[in-house]
């Protein structure tokens, strides 16, 4: 009888990890993401995959436009500022005058 208890103690125990690493993000969780911001020139641009490469002069970086951002106007050499999130989405891209 001892070892079924340790055995439902144990099962318990990684029932409540399981739940703990695995539960999902509420929309105010994921909206906490910090907001990260590059300035510089559009070296690379394909509208067919939203993917922006933007060099800012100390480096590079390939970014993503979902599909509500149009990047339709942009194009090799634009100066531009690019607001994105951690994971290189694309939140704002606008012309730098």
């Amino acid at each position: 009888m001892r070892s079924m208890d340790f055995i439902k103690v144990a099962l318990l125990v990684m029932a409540v990890m399981l739940v703990a690493v695995f539960r999902p993000v509420s929309g105010s969780q994921a909206g906490n993401e910090k907001a990260m911001s590059i300035e510089g020139t559009i070296t690379a641009i394909s509208p067919d995959t939203g993917n922006v490469t933007v060099d800012s002069g100390s480096g590079s970086v390939t970014l993503t436009a979902p599909p509500e951002i149009d990047i339709q106007s942009f194009q090799v050499g634009d100066e531009v500022t690019v607001e994105h999130s951690s994971n290189g989405i694309i939140t704002l891209i606008m012309k730098k005058d």
